[in-house]
């Protein structure tokens, strides 16, 4: 799976179960109620 993360944008590319995990472990990592800006924010560091 890839993904592409830009200051506001997050774009996953690979087959369902992937980016279902992923977005699973993000959830995990961060929070159910985390806004996807403060993701990438902590994403790209």
């Amino acid at each position: 799976m890839k993904n592409y993360t830009a200051s506001e944008s997050l774009c996953l590319v690979g087959k369902a179960w992937e980016i279902k995990q992923f977005l699973q472990l993000a959830v995990q990592k961060g929070g159910r109620d985390l806004p996807l800006v403060v993701f990438l924010e902590q994403k790209s560091g």
